[in-house]
């Protein structure tokens, strides 16, 4: 990826708002986050448009959670079962089921100025459970992070949920090559969650 000039004044900038996130660190002090490996999203459709929602999205990685997913799972597994829009394939037929308590961790992602949203289907045992959606990032000395961005209420019934931000793909102007490794958290705080179809906007527009 080209290398994006920018002003000292404004790479000064970023690192400032970077540090006023108020983060929490993940794991040991040892834990990294790597370039290797990390997928750069390419275009998918405007796969919410049902929604009234009309930006591009790409798929994020594993985010179908068909066949062997690359995400970390905790108290987490693949069910039968698929979001019944089925906006990635007709032929997908599973989820992830997390349990209370329990959590899911993405692969790593390129994240950049264009990559500023997130936006996935959900469905839960009950009304009042609840599901904590972080962004994991790493910080200056090359330490993890993560940063809440949206928590989701309950719904019985399968529904999209909001475009949460990112908020911390801005990190990216720092970077020479322009592009900062990003991670997404799901957390069952409470109840039991299935969870599908993950997506990023990566060509967000206005």
């Amino acid at each position: 990826m080209r290398s994006i000039p920018l002003k000292k004044s404004v790479i000064a900038g970023v690192l400032v708002l970077a540090l006023m996130i108020p983060a929490t660190a993940t794991g040991s002090a040892a834990t990294r986050m790597s370039a290797t490996g990390a997928t750069c999203l390419t275009k998918a459709g405007m796969v919410f448009s049902p929604w009234g929602d009309l930006t591009s999205y790409a798929l994020a990685p594993g985010g179908s959670f068909e066949g062997t997913s690359g995400w970390s799972l905790v108290s987490a597994s693949p069910v039968a079962g698929n979001e019944p829009w089925h906006i990635r394939s007709a032929k997908d037929s599973t989820s992830l089921s997390i349990n209370a308590g329990g959590s899911a961790t993405s692969p790593l992602f390129c994240g950049t100025l264009a990559t500023p949203t997130i936006r996935f289907f959900v469905r839960s045992a009950s009304v009042t459970a609840k599901l904590q959606v972080d962004v994991l990032y790493p910080s200056f000395d090359g330490t993890v992070k993560s940063l809440t961005i949206g928590t989701v209420a309950g719904t019985t019934t399968w529904a999209p949920t909001n475009a949460m931000l990112l908020l911390v793909n801005f990190l990216a102007l720092a970077s020479p090559t322009g592009q900062v490794d990003l991670a997404v958290r799901v957390t069952a705080t409470s109840g039991t969650w299935q969870v599908d179809d993950v997506y990023v906007d990566p060509f967000r527009k206005g």
